[in-house]
Protein backbone atom coordinates (compact mmCIF):
# COMPACT_ATOMS: atom_id res chain seq x y z
CA UNK A 1 0.00 0.00 0.00
CA UNK A 2 1.45 3.36 -1.04
CA UNK A 3 -0.75 5.92 0.73
CA UNK A 4 -2.55 6.24 4.04
CA UNK A 5 -6.28 5.70 3.96
CA UNK A 6 -9.37 5.15 6.10
CA UNK A 7 -11.46 1.98 5.76
CA UNK A 8 -15.05 2.25 6.97
CA UNK A 9 -16.74 -0.82 8.43
CA UNK A 10 -20.51 -0.80 8.78
CA UNK A 11 -22.73 -3.53 10.19
CA UNK A 12 -26.08 -4.18 11.79
CA UNK A 13 -25.79 -5.30 15.41
CA UNK A 14 -28.75 -7.47 16.39
CA UNK A 15 -29.56 -8.21 20.02
CA UNK A 16 -30.08 -11.97 20.33
CA UNK A 17 -30.89 -11.67 24.03
CA UNK A 18 -31.75 -8.64 26.13
CA UNK A 19 -28.97 -6.03 26.11
CA UNK A 20 -28.16 -3.88 29.10
CA UNK A 21 -25.73 -0.96 29.07
CA UNK A 22 -26.36 1.09 32.16
CA UNK A 23 -27.14 4.79 32.11
CA UNK A 24 -27.46 7.59 34.65
CA UNK A 25 -30.17 7.03 37.20
CA UNK A 26 -30.85 10.70 37.84
CA UNK A 27 -33.34 11.73 40.51
CA UNK A 28 -35.54 8.82 41.58
CA UNK A 29 -39.27 9.29 41.25
CA UNK A 30 -42.23 7.14 42.22
CA UNK A 31 -42.41 4.25 39.76
CA UNK A 32 -38.97 4.88 38.26
CA UNK A 33 -36.52 2.08 37.43
CA UNK A 34 -33.57 1.59 39.76
CA UNK A 35 -31.21 0.50 36.97
CA UNK A 36 -32.06 2.26 33.68
CA UNK A 37 -30.25 1.77 30.39
CA UNK A 38 -28.31 4.50 28.60
CA UNK A 39 -30.37 6.66 26.25
CA UNK A 40 -29.83 9.50 23.83
CA UNK A 41 -30.53 12.67 25.84
CA UNK A 42 -32.55 14.22 23.00
CA UNK A 43 -34.49 11.36 21.36
CA UNK A 44 -34.57 9.15 24.49
CA UNK A 45 -33.82 6.15 22.28
CA UNK A 46 -31.46 3.47 23.63
CA UNK A 47 -28.05 3.40 21.98
CA UNK A 48 -24.70 1.62 22.30
CA UNK A 49 -21.76 3.90 23.18
CA UNK A 50 -18.68 3.48 21.02
CA UNK A 51 -16.72 3.17 24.25
CA UNK A 52 -18.68 0.02 25.16
CA UNK A 53 -17.87 -1.62 21.83
CA UNK A 54 -14.22 -0.58 21.94
CA UNK A 55 -13.67 -1.51 25.58
CA UNK A 56 -15.19 -4.98 25.32
CA UNK A 57 -13.44 -5.81 22.05
CA UNK A 58 -10.13 -4.59 23.46
CA UNK A 59 -10.42 -6.64 26.66
CA UNK A 60 -11.31 -9.77 24.68
CA UNK A 61 -8.36 -9.36 22.32
CA UNK A 62 -5.99 -8.64 25.19
CA UNK A 63 -6.80 -12.09 26.56
CA UNK A 64 -6.62 -13.69 23.13
CA UNK A 65 -3.13 -12.24 22.55
CA UNK A 66 -1.96 -12.66 26.16
CA UNK A 67 -1.61 -8.91 26.64
CA UNK A 68 -2.94 -8.85 30.19
CA UNK A 69 -1.51 -5.99 32.28
CA UNK A 70 -2.91 -6.71 35.72
CA UNK A 71 -6.14 -4.76 36.10
CA UNK A 72 -5.20 -2.24 33.40
CA UNK A 73 -5.37 -2.30 29.60
CA UNK A 74 -2.14 -3.03 27.75
CA UNK A 75 0.17 -0.03 27.43
CA UNK A 76 3.41 -1.63 26.24
CA UNK A 77 3.60 0.63 23.18
CA UNK A 78 5.50 -1.97 21.14
CA UNK A 79 5.13 -1.63 17.35
CA UNK A 80 4.20 -5.32 16.98
CA UNK A 81 1.50 -5.21 19.68
CA UNK A 82 -1.88 -5.41 17.93
CA UNK A 83 -3.66 -4.02 20.99
CA UNK A 84 -1.58 -0.87 21.38
CA UNK A 85 -1.42 -0.17 17.64
CA UNK A 86 -5.15 -0.60 16.99
CA UNK A 87 -6.66 0.61 20.28
CA UNK A 88 -3.93 2.88 21.64
CA UNK A 89 -1.36 2.23 24.42
CA UNK A 90 -3.08 2.80 27.73
CA UNK A 91 -1.50 5.63 29.78
CA UNK A 92 1.66 5.50 27.68
CA UNK A 93 2.44 9.00 26.41
CA UNK A 94 5.98 8.18 25.24
CA UNK A 95 5.08 5.76 22.48
CA UNK A 96 5.78 6.31 18.78
CA UNK A 97 2.89 4.38 17.31
CA UNK A 98 1.04 7.32 15.84
CA UNK A 99 -2.74 7.73 16.06
CA UNK A 100 -5.12 5.10 17.37
CA UNK A 101 -6.10 3.07 14.31
CA UNK A 102 -9.63 1.98 15.32
CA UNK A 103 -12.35 4.59 15.82
CA UNK A 104 -15.68 3.41 17.24
CA UNK A 105 -18.81 5.52 16.76
CA UNK A 106 -21.90 5.37 18.95
CA UNK A 107 -24.40 2.87 17.54
CA UNK A 108 -27.97 4.13 17.14
CA UNK A 109 -31.14 2.48 15.86
CA UNK A 110 -31.15 1.46 12.21
CA UNK A 111 -33.78 3.21 10.11
CA UNK A 112 -35.83 0.01 10.06
CA UNK A 113 -35.58 -0.38 13.84
CA UNK A 114 -36.65 3.22 14.38
CA UNK A 115 -39.76 2.57 12.28
CA UNK A 116 -40.51 -0.65 14.19
CA UNK A 117 -40.15 1.23 17.46
CA UNK A 118 -42.50 3.95 16.22
CA UNK A 119 -45.15 1.38 15.25
CA UNK A 120 -44.77 -0.46 18.55
CA UNK A 121 -45.32 2.75 20.48
CA UNK A 122 -48.27 3.68 18.29
CA UNK A 123 -49.98 0.28 18.45
CA UNK A 124 -48.97 -1.02 21.90
CA UNK A 125 -47.98 2.10 23.77
CA UNK A 126 -44.51 0.78 24.57
CA UNK A 127 -40.96 0.90 23.25
CA UNK A 128 -38.60 -2.05 22.53
CA UNK A 129 -37.40 -2.06 26.13
CA UNK A 130 -38.29 -4.39 28.98
CA UNK A 131 -37.96 -4.31 32.75
CA UNK A 132 -36.56 -7.55 34.14
CA UNK A 133 -36.91 -8.28 37.84
CA UNK A 134 -34.08 -10.24 39.45
CA UNK A 135 -33.63 -11.68 42.93
CA UNK A 136 -31.01 -13.23 45.16
CA UNK A 137 -32.01 -16.69 46.43
CA UNK A 138 -31.39 -17.43 50.11
CA UNK A 139 -29.53 -20.77 50.14
CA UNK A 140 -31.04 -21.77 53.50
CA UNK A 141 -34.70 -20.79 53.11
CA UNK A 142 -34.79 -20.97 49.29
CA UNK A 143 -36.68 -17.67 49.28
CA UNK A 144 -36.14 -14.78 46.90
CA UNK A 145 -34.55 -11.72 48.49
CA UNK A 146 -33.54 -8.21 47.47
CA UNK A 147 -35.59 -7.90 44.26
CA UNK A 148 -34.23 -5.38 41.79
CA UNK A 149 -35.48 -4.13 38.44
CA UNK A 150 -33.12 -4.10 35.45
CA UNK A 151 -34.01 -2.24 32.28
CA UNK A 152 -32.74 -3.73 29.02
CA UNK A 153 -33.27 -3.59 25.26
CA UNK A 154 -35.38 -6.50 24.03
CA UNK A 155 -34.12 -9.27 21.70
CA UNK A 156 -34.37 -8.48 18.00
CA UNK A 157 -33.50 -4.80 18.40
CA UNK A 158 -30.99 -3.61 15.79
CA UNK A 159 -28.33 -0.91 15.90
CA UNK A 160 -26.13 0.54 13.16
CA UNK A 161 -22.42 0.00 13.87
CA UNK A 162 -19.74 2.18 12.31
CA UNK A 163 -16.02 1.55 12.86
CA UNK A 164 -13.22 3.36 11.01
CA UNK A 165 -9.79 1.78 10.51
CA UNK A 166 -6.86 4.10 9.80
CA UNK A 167 -4.10 2.45 7.77
CA UNK A 168 -0.90 4.48 7.45
CA UNK A 169 1.58 4.26 4.61
CA UNK A 170 3.48 0.98 4.60
CA UNK A 171 1.24 -0.78 7.14
CA UNK A 172 -0.26 -4.24 6.68
CA UNK A 173 -3.94 -3.62 6.03
CA UNK A 174 -4.78 -7.34 6.01
CA UNK A 175 -3.21 -7.82 9.46
CA UNK A 176 -5.37 -5.05 10.89
CA UNK A 177 -8.52 -6.46 9.27
CA UNK A 178 -7.82 -9.97 10.54
CA UNK A 179 -7.56 -8.70 14.12
CA UNK A 180 -10.71 -6.63 13.70
CA UNK A 181 -12.54 -9.71 12.42
CA UNK A 182 -11.34 -11.64 15.47
CA UNK A 183 -12.64 -8.86 17.69
CA UNK A 184 -16.10 -8.98 16.13
CA UNK A 185 -16.21 -12.75 16.59
CA UNK A 186 -15.17 -12.43 20.24
CA UNK A 187 -18.06 -10.03 20.82
CA UNK A 188 -20.47 -12.50 19.23
CA UNK A 189 -19.07 -15.45 21.19
CA UNK A 190 -19.10 -13.68 24.56
CA UNK A 191 -21.44 -10.76 25.31
CA UNK A 192 -21.80 -7.00 25.24
CA UNK A 193 -22.82 -4.83 28.16
CA UNK A 194 -23.45 -6.20 31.65
CA UNK A 195 -24.72 -9.45 33.17
CA UNK A 196 -23.48 -11.68 30.37
CA UNK A 197 -23.14 -14.65 32.70
CA UNK A 198 -26.89 -14.37 33.37
CA UNK A 199 -27.90 -14.45 29.72
CA UNK A 200 -27.75 -10.77 28.82
CA UNK A 201 -25.90 -9.24 25.91
CA UNK A 202 -25.62 -11.96 23.27
CA UNK A 203 -25.33 -10.23 19.90
CA UNK A 204 -24.59 -10.95 16.26
CA UNK A 205 -23.37 -8.80 13.40
CA UNK A 206 -25.25 -8.81 10.09
CA UNK A 207 -24.61 -7.20 6.72
CA UNK A 208 -20.96 -6.46 7.56
CA UNK A 209 -19.40 -4.23 4.90
CA UNK A 210 -16.05 -2.58 4.19
CA UNK A 211 -16.41 0.68 2.30
CA UNK A 212 -19.86 -0.42 1.26
CA UNK A 213 -18.84 -3.86 -0.06
CA UNK A 214 -19.82 -7.13 1.68
CA UNK A 215 -17.06 -8.51 3.94
CA UNK A 216 -16.72 -12.25 4.50
CA UNK A 217 -14.86 -11.79 7.83
CA UNK A 218 -12.70 -14.90 7.35
CA UNK A 219 -10.54 -15.24 10.48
Amino acid sequence: MSEARVINLTAVLECVTGLRIGGSEGPLAVGSIDNPIIRDPVTREPYIPGSSLKGKMRSCLERAYNKINGDRPCGCGEPDCPICVLFGPHFNTRHRLGPTRLLFRDAFYTAEQRERARKLMQEMGQEPVEVKTENIINRVTNQAQHPRQMERVIPGTEFEVNISLIVLRGEDENWFLRILAEGLKWLEDTYLGSSGSRGYGKIRFKDVRLDGKPWDRIV
